[in-house]
């Protein structure tokens, strides 16, 4: 009775992954902060085939789950049928999608880095294709991630929506705004109890591999993620709220960490320097 009762009780923290939302940075944070062996990532093909089934006494060990995956259930959060904390970042839906055709067209050990030069595609050509492997990805995915709804009729589109809303307001512990990295990242430390949240940035695009987005490509990208384009300025409205109504943490708690991470990431550009690395050059994930 006392085992099945601690198995209702155990719920490991999840890290639900929005490609390009700072989530390399943070899960080498994360990285610093939980035992190697009480982590479990899922990125990879071979992770996933691996970890198709956990057994129970294995997920009772684990206090990390992270990847770029979806939840089995959200109303209450669920994997591997058992319940647990999960937390998110969102991303200006335009500049997400941007940073991620960019960094994919340029990401070698990627499989979208085939599928892009293979067919040629333009940035409207990723966010409007069919093909099964792109067909979510520049189609509102946040909404999709985040609500675990299929957006295939328009009225699964405004029940997701919903849904996205509610389950970031009711159900996720947390969620964090890339653009207010470090504000989310303190206010983040207080609920998974981190203590050291110093870092230098991972997965930087270069300034070089940018490119600046045309009329129409602003147009077609609206277009088509008014859902993302919705729920993010819900979550930055509900984001300040909490932020400056519940007082989580303080102004003078953020600037102190701020300052503190300014000297720190001073320190890792000339370590860089020093190794041969450029400033922005991405950094793959360990």
């Amino acid at each position: 009775m006392l085992r099945c009762l601690w198995c209702i009780m155990h719920k490991p923290f999840c890290f639900l992954h929005i490609p390009r939302t700072a989530g390399t940075t943070l899960n080498t944070i994360l990285s610093q902060n939980f035992e190697k062996d009480a982590i479990l990532s899922l990125y990879k093909k071979e992770e996933f085939e691996q970890y198709k089934e956990i057994l129970l006494e294995n997920f009772q060990k684990l206090k990390l789950i992270q990847g770029h995956i979806l939840l089995q259930n959200y109303d209450p959060p669920q994997i591997y049928s058992s319940d647990v904390k999960v937390f998110t970042f969102l991303r200006e839906p335009l500049a997400r999608m941007q940073s991620e055709y960019f960094f994919l067209k340029q990401w070698k050990y990627s499989q979208m880095y085939e599928i892009i030069h293979k067919n040629n595609m333009s940035f409207v050509d990723y966010i409007t294709s069919d093909l099964s492997k792109v067909r979510y990805k520049g189609k509102n995915f946040m909404t999709r991630a985040i609500s675990g709804e299929d957006l295939a009729s328009s009225g699964a589109r405004q029940k997701a929506l919903s849904q996205a809303k509610r389950h970031l307001e009711k159900q996720f512990v947390f969620f964090g705004i890339q653009e207010r990295f470090d504000e989310s990242l303190v206010m983040l430390s207080k609920v998974l109890s981190l203590k050291n949240i110093l870092y230098e940035r991972r997965n930087v695009l270069s300034e070089k591999c940018k490119k600046t987005l045309s009329s129409h490509d602003v147009e077609v990208a609206t277009r088509y993620n008014a859902l993302d384009i919705e729920l993010y300025q819900f979550a930055c409205a509900l984001f300040n709220d909490r932020l400056t109504s519940k007082r989580v943490v303080t102004p003078g708690e953020i600037k102190a960490f701020m300052t503190m991470n300014a000297k720190y990431q001073r320190l890792c550009e000339l370590l860089d320097k020093k190794s041969g690395m450029q400033p922005g050059e991405i950094r793959l994930p360990k």
